[in-house]
């Protein structure tokens, strides 16, 4: 499976992990405060769908009013999320932007397998 950013993009951070459920799961991090990202993935043609979860804020230096999966992280750290976005893939790429001074996390879900959803678990020590 290939990712390509267009145009090259030098503040975009990727990384990739395969779940134990046979998902690979993109982690993008948009450190640029003016622009968005635009990735391109060509999933191979095992790949059923693919959600997205955003982590959105104000600014890259917020500490309130920032959202993940589309609720708000409380200072206690608890969370609710919202729904992932959801994608069905034909085999063919698919086109995920991300905003300036976000992250997201693309999950792949191969066909016929039963998913685990991506939930991090998130706390405060």
């Amino acid at each position: 499976m290939r990712a390509h950013l267009e145009p090259s993009h030098a503040e975009l951070s990727t990384f990739a992990v395969r779940a134990g459920d046979g998902s690979l799961r993109i982690c993008l991090i948009n450190k640029d405060a003016d622009r968005r990202a635009r990735v391109k993935v060509n999933p191979n043609k095992n790949v059923a769908n693919a959600t997205i979860l955003r982590l959105a804020g104000p600014r890259l230096d917020s500490t309130t009013d920032v959202t993940l999966g589309g609720a708000t992280v409380d200072e206690n750290g608890s969370w609710n999320p919202g729904l992932d976005e959801a994608r069905d893939i034909d085999g063919s790429e698919v086109v995920f932007e991300v905003a300036a001074s976000s992250a997201a996390v693309i999950t792949l879900v191969p066909k016929g397998s039963s998913p685990t959803h991506f939930r991090p678990q998130i706390g405060v020590p």
